[in-house]
């Protein structure tokens, strides 16, 4: 899986992308390595809704419904 690591100062944060075979599913993990206290991560998810042969076009802005621990993103994306 790829991984990257970034240092900052002496805080350590590594990052690992997985992808599930034959599905549109992507996994993201992050993992504290060192810090000398504790470290909030805030993350804002992109999103796009397009079809992988087709373009996607800006016709107003896209549908966002809160749902229980987050949101769907244009009726296809749980967040």
């Amino acid at each position: 899986m790829p991984r990257w690591r970034w240092d900052l100062g002496d805080i350590q944060l590594e990052r690992e992308v997985a992808m599930a075979h034959g599905t549109p599913t992507v996994g993201v993990t992050f993992r504290l390595v060192r810090a000398p206290t504790p470290v909030t991560l805030e993350l804002t998810p992109l999103c796009t809704w397009r079809d992988v042969h087709g373009e996607r076009h800006a016709w107003g802005v896209p549908s966002v419904t809160a749902v229980a621990g987050g949101f769907v993103f244009g009726d296809a994306y749980r967040v």
